[in-house]
């Protein structure tokens, strides 16, 4: 069933006031007609644009959702299976995702007016590909099974079509790119003998850079997931405990560990917006997962903690954020509920269709 729009108007709580954090207010933002009460939202654009999928009672469906008209269906490519799902958002509203096809899964472009359009896949493909990002440029990212070869990393544009953008040295191929920003820079992971590692290509590049990991030792993993405007690239690493950590770094730089939850003892970083904030999700030893926000001044904190107290809602995992400081997810509604959400604040509100609680 769809549900109305929620809002609930931040306040400053008393916790809050004392460190001067505004709360946020909470946005559900739903499911599709037909839903079956699961959303998740993936990514944001700065015009406060959101994508995901939602669980409809024919299957999962691509949304995008926008402030005054909700939830809108993408839909699936020709020949799909009634199962799609959306990753990323430019400022132009394309979307990138992945739909069923005639034949296996396919990365997609969704334009307003021109619908979804099949990606294909890479030479000697396997008829499976999927899109994680796309930059204000058009250039979309993600990866393509090839056959015999696994999963090879990939940038499209609507000039060259699908590039391969190659492995580590000494690797078994299983890259694939998550993120690109406005110059063409691209991060992701590609696995070296040793390990699947955290890897950075510069703009126009097909030789990745290996960003390594938080531990040192070769046998672990890393991945990165995101990269700003500015070259500052998030992701998770694995750890000396045995788990995982959300890094921040820079290609060349150091790898910064941003730590765990009071409590907590893994977690893993999903976007990073221009003015450095992070957001991801981090587990706390007991078990469940808590939607986080990083940055310099306040280090790693819960979501939970951030939105007005007795809302109802448990935030689980945060996977985008724009540079208005906007962020969204999924979590846990008053109702039980699996649903996405978009954080934002009273200003942001006051000044657009929100105030409506449209």
């Amino acid at each position: 069933m769809k549900r109305t729009m929620m809002i609930m108007v931040a306040v400053l709580a008393a916790s809050g006031a004392a460190h001067g954090q505004e709360l946020y207010a909470i946005i559900d933002l739903g499911d599709l007609p037909g839903g079956t009460d699961y959303s998740t939202a993936r990514g944001i654009n700065s015009a406060g644009q959101v994508v995901g999928w939602s669980q409809t009672d024919t299957g999962r469906r691509a949304f995008l959702w926008e402030c005054g008209s909700g939830m809108q269906n993408l839909g699936d490519l020709p020949g799909g299976d009634d199962a799609s799902r959306a990753y990323g958002i430019n400022d132009s509203g394309q979307v990138v995702g992945y739909s069923g096809a005639a034949t296996g899964d396919r990365a997609f472009l969704w334009e307003s007016g021109s619908g979804m359009q099949n990606l294909g896949d890479l030479p000697g493909g396997e008829d499976n590909s999927k899109a994680y990002g796309v930059n204000s440029s058009g250039q979309v990212v993600g990866y393509s099974f090839v056959a015999g070869d696994g999963t090879h990393g990939f940038i499209w544009d609507a000039t060259n079509g699908m590039q391969d953008i190659g492995d580590l040295a000494g690797g078994t191929v299983a890259g694939q790119a998550n993120g690109i920003n406005a110059s063409g820079q691209i991060v992701g992971a590609a696995r070296n003998a040793s390990a699947k590692l955290a890897c950075y290509w510069p703009a126009g590049s097909t030789t990745p850079q290996s960003l390594g990991n938080l531990t040192g030792d070769p046998n672990d993993d890393s991945e990165a997931h995101a990269v700003n405007d500015t070259g500052q690239i998030v992701g998770q690493s694995d750890d000396a405990s045995g788990g995982y950590r959300a890094f921040l770094t820079t290609a060349g730089g150091a790898m910064q560990d941003l730590g765990v939850l009071t409590g907590g003892d893994r977690s893993a970083a999903y976007a990073i917006n221009s003015s450095e904030q992070v957001v991801g999700r981090s587990r706390y030893a007991a078990g469940g997962y808590q939607a986080i926000m990083w940055d310099a001044a306040n280090g790693m904190r819960d979501l939970n903690n951030l939105i007005a107290p007795g809302s109802g809602w448990t935030l689980e995992a945060a996977y985008g954020i724009n540079d208005a400081g906007q962020i969204v997810g999924n979590g846990t509604d008053p109702g039980g509920n699996t649903h996405g959400f978009l954080l934002t604040t009273e200003q942001i509100i006051a000044s657009s269709c929100l105030k409506s609680g449209s």
